[in-house]
């Protein structure tokens, strides 16, 4: 699955706290009402369906990656405000690979640069 920076930016919020209600979340991104529960209600899905997240419900359904068609099919209820959602080791790895890739592309352009003005200072000294 490709995230775009508002995925990641969920799926972070989930990794932090390694879990949370779906009302935490909506709390948290400042979405309140019902038609704008669908883009996250959405993106949980697939986050489901990659593997990256769990959803744990009141009423005793585990909701994974391996059960997710089955229970679209049954009908049963996926989400509600009190249904925890759990980051599981997939998504824990997915933010730490961005997280490795952000500070990848900026460490050695830090380093570049401090050279550059290492070198600068050098000349201008002499």
């Amino acid at each position: 699955m490709n995230l775009d920076k508002s995925s990641l930016e969920y799926l972070k919020y989930i990794y932090r706290l390694k879990e949370c209600t779906f009302r935490e979340l909506c709390e948290q991104f400042g979405i309140v009402g019902i038609e704008n529960v669908v883009y996250p209600t959405a993106l949980l899905i697939s986050f489901i369906h990659s593997g990256y997240i769990a959803v744990y419900n009141p009423n005793g359904d585990l909701i994974y990656s391996y059960n997710l068609s089955e229970l679209l099919l049954s009908g049963t209820p996926l989400m509600n405000p009190d249904s925890w959602l759990i980051i599981l080791p997939e998504g824990a790895y997915r933010v730490e690979q961005m997280k490795y890739k952000a500070n990848a592309l900026w460490i050695p352009i830090a380093i570049s640069l401090f050279s550059i003005l290492i070198t600068m200072l050098g000349i201008l000294l002499q």
